[in-house]
């Protein structure tokens, strides 16, 4: 693709992107200055918009790792469970063993 994109092209790459402006110049094969030219002619995109489409997709990334650990550990996945005791087990451990004194 030229240069001549238009806003509504931009604007649904960076949503699909999640607001990675590489990925979106890569997909049209131009340079990250071109997107962001385009962007600022345009007035189409914030940058505070841009960081929490950015957070947005990084949350849906985080969301479906932990789903998938989940499931690997209700599977029996010897590798997901000592990872969630390794991480999250000594906090859990720790606050039950608080918990139990405290009624004792």
């Amino acid at each position: 693709m030229t240069a001549n994109l238009t806003k509504q092209e931009i604007q649904d790459q960076l949503e699909e992107n999640g607001g990675n402006i590489s990925a979106v110049a890569r997909h049209f094969n131009v340079s990250r200055q071109t997107i962001y030219n385009h962007i600022k002619k345009e007035r189409m995109i914030t940058y505070n918009k841009l960081l929490t489409i950015r957070e947005s997709k990084r949350q849906e990334i985080v969301e479906e790792a932990v789903t998938q650990l989940e499931k690997a550990v209700k599977s029996g996945n010897r590798w997901a469970i000592e990872h969630i005791l390794s991480t999250k087990g000594n906090s859990y451990l720790t606050h039950f063993k608080n918990y139990s004194e405290k009624i004792v």
